[in-house]
């Protein structure tokens, strides 16, 4: 569930996001729900549209696709410098796994992953602040336990909103909240141990802004 608000004028003004949920977030989806619920919003439609454009060419992943749409493919990737760099990434159910080194009980260091929601907030004109609040469902929740599973009782969670952009002429002057954002994004998630600096900076490379 998303929640957000705008301070105007001295005054907090709830707002209700567009959010698209149920399945892994894509950039498919988000300018599908921009073209039917969005008419109006032209720019955002354009710049979805030329990206969709580029990434149709099969060269590039969207940038609102989440991690289950192209984990094969960074593990791939990943697979042609194992001999150069200790460690190694992996695509385990929906999410990335990161090993610093060839692992003895196949524990990941860091594990990555979206929850199946996106959401798109129209940011009123005069807004000074905006908060923004998400509470995971519970299919989302199953899924970060059955991912607990998988990692030991040192590793931590974030949930970190993977803000993809601001579309408009003028930026509030912050954006904050549980998690925090820009105009559009997606949840992601990760188990992490944190007296590793590799993990950190794996983790980092995905997605920005966070909420512990």
């Amino acid at each position: 569930m998303w929640r957000t608000a705008a301070l105007i004028e001295g005054a907090w003004e709830q707002s209700e996001p567009i959010v698209i949920e149920g399945t892994p977030p894509s950039l498919v989806q988000v300018l599908g729900t921009v073209r039917t619920a969005m008419t109006d919003a032209v720019n955002l439609r354009n710049h979805l549209e030329e990206e969709e454009s580029v990434a149709s060419t099969g060269k590039f992943v969207g940038s609102h696709d989440a991690i289950a749409r192209w984990s094969a493919l960074a593990e791939a990737e990943a697979g042609e410098y194992k001999d150069d760099t200790p460690g190694g990434l992996e695509a385990l159910e929906e999410a990335l796994a990161y090993f610093s080194e060839t692992p003895t009980d196949g524990r990941p260091e860091t594990l990555a992953w979206h929850d199946h929601t996106t959401a798109i907030f129209r940011i009123p004109p005069g807004a000074r602040h905006v908060t923004i609040d998400y509470t995971p469902g519970q299919q989302d929740e199953n899924r970060l336990l059955r991912y607990k599973d998988r990692t030991t009782a040192e590793h931590e969670l974030e949930t970190i909103l993977d803000a993809r952009g601001y579309h408009g002429p003028r930026a509030p002057s912050s954006i904050t909240g549980v998690p925090c954002a820009g105009r559009d994004g997606d949840s992601a998630r990760r188990l992490l141990e944190y007296q590793d600096t590799s993990s950190r900076e794996f983790c980092a490379g995905l997605s920005g802004g966070s909420r512990h």
